[in-house]
């Protein structure tokens, strides 16, 4: 069955506390919590063992993110920064692992911002890239670790923007622990339909992030959400429908958002 889950950004007007953040989002309907993954290393143990208590005692299933740098490039040219970044993206598998293990999703296989200077040199970019999800899959794989690798629309990322070419990076990566992470927001810049490119995904798609196409609350946008459930119940979709809504004054709540949602992409 479909769960409803919320991305830390909801709440980054506040000091990031993934504990505070867990009671938030159950407090206004949500089931799962995506997480920043490299702040899981900034924690000590205990820290990280409260956080699992926490997302226990209140039933929340937690995924996580990461966001690189150029600092930790996976698709980096430069093969001794490529490893060490590999070295990097591993202990971020360990200690999720340490966490229960879950989904790791994310454009991480390239950093940000993009270097457009590297683009005329895409294809030995996305060969780096396959290269280091490779073996990250691996380890993913001992820890009980998925990795979703999610497309960006051309204007924030030139290396794989589309679902065709992000489906073609997780035929050359070749492993069982790699899916397909997509978002209804770059869908809709970069697909002609997003029911077509929900088909083409078929059993590939691993999470689904929803928002509208101009980012505002969900529902008020363009989005036909009607036929977005006609597609995920087409392909027998079964995984998580993570939020990633505008973030919002400490003053404003939107506790309906999550049951819209749930109501019409999973009721």
């Amino acid at each position: 069955m479909r769960v409803v889950g919320v991305h830390y950004k909801r709440w980054s007007y506040l000091d990031y506390d993934p504990v505070t953040f867990i009671a938030a989002a159950r407090a206004i309907g949500y089931d799962q919590l995506e997480l920043d993954a490299p702040k899981l290393l900034e924690m000590s143990v205990l820290g990280r063992t409260r956080l699992g208590f926490e997302a226990r005692t209140h039933r929340m299933d937690l995924s996580y993110t990461w966001t690189p740098t150029w600092e930790h490039d996976l698709a980096s040219l430069d093969e001794q920064k490529r490893r060490e970044a590999l070295g990097y993206a591993v202990e971020l598998v360990k200690v999720i692992g340490q966490m229960g293990g879950g989904s790791f999703n994310g454009a991480f296989y390239a950093s940000f911002p993009p270097r457009r200077e590297l683009m005329a040199k895409r294809h030995a970019l996305i060969g780096q890239a396959v290269k280091s999800i490779k073996s990250l899959a691996s380890e993913a794989q001992q820890y009980d670790v998925m990795l979703h690798i999610k497309p960006i629309n051309r204007r924030e990322h030139f290396l794989i923007s589309t679902v065709d070419e992000a489906l073609s990076f997780i035929q050359a990566v070749n492993h069982r622990s790699v899916g397909l992470d997509l978002d209804t927001y770059h869908l809709s810049i970069e697909e002609p339909s997003i029911d077509e490119a929900l088909g083409k995904a078929g059993f590939s798609l691993k999470t689904l992030h929803i928002r509208e196409e101009d980012m505002g609350s969900f529902g008020e946008g363009s989005i036909d959400w009607s036929v977005v459930r006609q597609s995920l119940d087409a392909i027998h979709y079964d995984g998580p429908l993570i939020h990633n809504p505008t973030v919002m004054a400490p003053t404003v709540d939107r506790p309906y958002e999550s049951s819209h949602i749930r109501s019409l992409l999973v009721d």
